[in-house]
């Protein structure tokens, strides 16, 4: 089925398109959408050092959807995630 994407192109920022690929179903990989691209551009480090921000949404999402998963015992997959950062040099 139709895995969830995402993708962002905005003046002088980085493009970001991302794909995720929920295992044991969506929820994982639609949290991932929704809350990953917020977390990376709200952390300290973006837009100075790009891998720094993205480890850290990274992490800050993993223990979003812990959560929600201790407040929903319905939410239990899991997901990948790729993602592209084209930074213009």
């Amino acid at each position: 089925g139709m895995h969830p994407s995402m993708s962002l192109r905005a003046k002088n920022q980085p493009q970001v398109d991302a794909g995720f690929d929920g295992h044991d179903g969506r929820d994982a990989a639609v949290f991932v959408k929704e809350k990953l691209l917020r977390y990376i551009v709200e952390d300290l480090a973006f837009p100075y050092a790009i891998e720094e921000a993205v480890h850290h949404a990274f992490l800050r999402t993993d223990a979003a959807f812990a959560e929600a998963c201790s407040l929903n015992k319905d939410l239990s997959s899991g997901t990948t995630a790729i993602a592209v950062f084209v930074l213009e040099r």
